[in-house]
Parts: C-alpha cells; sequence; structure tokens
C-alpha cells in the first residue's frame, strides 16, 4: 500500500510541474505582444485627430 501511494505522488509530481511550465510560457509571449501593438495603433489615430481639430480651429480663425 505504501509502496503505490509513493508511486501516485511521484508520478503525479511531474505532471503538474509540466503543465505550469509550459502554460507559463505559452501565455506570456501573447500577453506582451498584444499591448506592444496595441499601443502603436492606438497612438497615431490619437494624434491625428489633434491635429485635424487644430487645423480645423486654424482655419476658422483665419
Amino acid at each position: 500500500m505504501l509502496m503505490v501511494q509513493f508511486h501516485a505522488n511521484t508520478r503525479l509530481a511531474p505532471q503538474v510541474v509540466t503543465l505550469p511550465t509550459v502554460t507559463l510560457p505559452t501565455v506570456t509571449p501573447p500577453i506582451v505582444s498584444l499591448p506592444i501593438v496595441s499601443l502603436p495603433i492606438v497612438t497615431p489615430p490619437l494624434p491625428s485627430r489633434i491635429t485635424h481639430e487644430s487645423t480645423s480651429t486654424f482655419v476658422d480663425g483665419a
């Protein structure tokens, strides 16, 4: 009985350690890539809109 329990514990340990090791690196790259791609895409439209509004105000004032 003791030997069987020891075997089951040893078999579970390696499986549980492999799962988190593969999940961590796999989830890290996509999370870092998403914000890097979202930032540049959201940055250009913001200044473009501000420039358009500024140009409109300048033309109105002139």
